[in-house]
Formats: structure tokens, C-alpha cells, sequence
């Protein structure tokens, strides 16, 4: 027998709790390069009409389609009808809201198309306009909410303001305001940008007519009623709507004319200035 006697070799140690990490982190690089590979994202930001009220929508929106073409807005179960009318709200909250759709490979391609439109429709405009009580004014207005825009208008008539208001509820907003005079413009714009951004697009409409005769007869009141109404009231609104345009970088300022702008007549002569 022999004297020296054989120890048992000892097995190595496996370290387990190095292997556990490496394990979990395959784990989770597996997971989330499969949801990398099967979901998109679309980054889509609403051009939004402005209009006062609190933001319920905070961060971002997300809306969602599964492969049955269901849609969910943050969450949430919608029909297509409620869809439209969040992003509406969306967008009169704040049009800088990001709205991100959520799609695979498996998405319903007519479904993911009607939710990119309604995104897309969802983007109306806020338009200041002045003159909006009679005439050429009052017809933009009918047609601009016709088409979903957000109205925001003044005149002088307190009875066709009141009319406005009554047809027209929020979003548009009327007010009696005499824009010849500075300060009651100022006045005006405040209230309009007090909760709201600047106007997507500012419309000088408003405009007088001289009473018909050569400018000799013409008063010296109805001279500068003309000018006032016709020309300062220009200058007034783009005084105090502008610079919030310019900050936003963004906006379009149309100064409607008359034929007679651009020619003379013996009986219009402070018209035609």
C-alpha cells in the first residue's frame, strides 16, 4: 500500500454572479433590440391654432395603433371621431406639443394613413382680422371658420360684434374696437395675446369710404376719418401684433387695398391715397 495518499482535486469555483449580470444584459439587449426592430416611431409636430386655456397635455401625446387597427390616445381607447377632437384640443393648447405614432409592420397601412391626416388636419390656423362686422370682412370670417380656422376679429358695430359672438363661439373671439386709435388697439392685442401666441396670419381688412365729391369739398373730419381708418389703423395692429410674430418666427401679414389704391378717381381723392 503505498504511503502517499491521493487528495481529491478540488473542482474549480464557477463565479456565478458575474455570469448572472452578463446573463440579464443579453437578456435585455435581446429585448430591446426586438422592440427596436418591430415598432416606429413618427416624430410629427402640430401647427397649432392658439387659444386660451390651461395645458392638459403635458410633455408629449403619443397615439398608438395596434395590428387590429385599434388607436390609443396616451393610453387610452379611441374611435377615430374622439381622435380628431383630441388633437384638436391638442392643438389649441399648444401647438408645440409633440405627437408621436406609434406603428410595426403589422399596422393596418389605411388605418396608419388616416391617423397621419388627422394630425395633419388637425394643424388650422389662428387669423386676427380686422373689419370683420360687414362687407369683405365678414365674408372671410364665414368662410375661414367654414374651413376650420380659429377667427379672431374686431369692428366698430357693437350689434354685428354681438351677432359674431353669438354664431361663433370659442375658439373665435369678437370685439368691438376702433382701430384708428392706438390705444384701444393696444388694448385689443393684449387681451389676444394675453393667454394666446401670436396670430398665424394678421389680415388689415378694415376701410372707410370718403363721402363722393373732389377733395376740395372734402371736411377736414371726414379727411382724417379716412386716413385714420384707411391708413394709421394699419400701422396701429401691426404695432401690436407684429413683434409677438417676429418672436415666434413665424406669420403672415396681408394689408387688403381697393382698385383705387392703385389708381385715381375725381370724387375718391382721400380714398385713393
Amino acid at each position: 500500500m503505498s504511503l502517499l495518499q491521493r487528495r481529491p482535486r478540488p473542482r474549480p469555483e464557477l463565479p456565478l454572479v458575474p455570469l448572472i449580470d452578463v446573463l440579464v444584459m443579453l437578456v435585455l439587449f435581446a429585448y430591446v433590440t426586438m422592440q427596436a426592430r418591430s415598432g416606429a416611431v413618427l416624430n410629427l409636430t402640430l401647427p397649432k391654432v392658439d387659444t386660451a386655456g390651461k395645458n392638459d397635455f403635458q410633455g408629449k401625446v403619443t397615439v398608438a395603433i395596434d395590428k387590429e387597427g385599434a388607436v390609443t390616445f396616451n393610453g387610452q381607447t379611441v374611435s377615430d371621431e374622439q381622435l380628431i377632437t383630441l388633437l384638436r384640443e391638442v392643438r389649441n393648447v399648444d401647438k408645440d406639443i409633440p405627437v408621436l405614432i406609434k406603428a410595426d409592420e403589422t399596422t393596418q397601412l389605411k388605418k396608419l394613413a388616416f391617423v397621419m391626416d388627422a394630425c395633419r388636419k388637425s394643424g388650422f390656423m389662428k387669423i386676427v382680422l380686422t373689419g370683420v362686422t360687414r362687407g369683405l370682412g365678414r365674408a372671410l370670417a364665414k368662410k375661414f371658420i367654414a374651413l376650420g380656422h380659429t377667427v379672431i376679429g374686431c369692428g366698430r358695430s357693437g350689434t354685428e360684434i354681438f351677432d359674431l359672438r353669438m354664431d361663433h363661439g370659442a375658439p373665435h373671439d369678437f370685439m368691438v374696437c376702433d382701430v384708428a386709435l392706438d390705444a384701444k388697439v393696444a388694448l385689443w392685442a393684449a387681451k389676444v395675446l394675453e393667454h394666446d401666441a401670436a396670430p398665424d396670419i394678421l389680415i388689415n381688412n378694415a376701410g372707410v369710404m370718403n363721402p363722393l365729391g373732389p377733395l376740395w369739398m372734402q371736411s377736414d373730419r371726414e379727411f382724417t376719418k379716412v386716413v385714420d381708418v384707411n391708413v394709421r389703423d394699419v400701422a396701429n395692429v401691426i404695432r401690436h401684433f407684429v413683434p409677438a410674430m417676429v418672436a415666434r418666427k413665424k406669420g403672415v401679414i396681408v394689408n387688403l387695398s381697393s382698385g383705387w389704391g392703385r389708381s385715381v378717381s375725381p370724387e375718391v381723392a382721400p380714398y385713393c391715397m
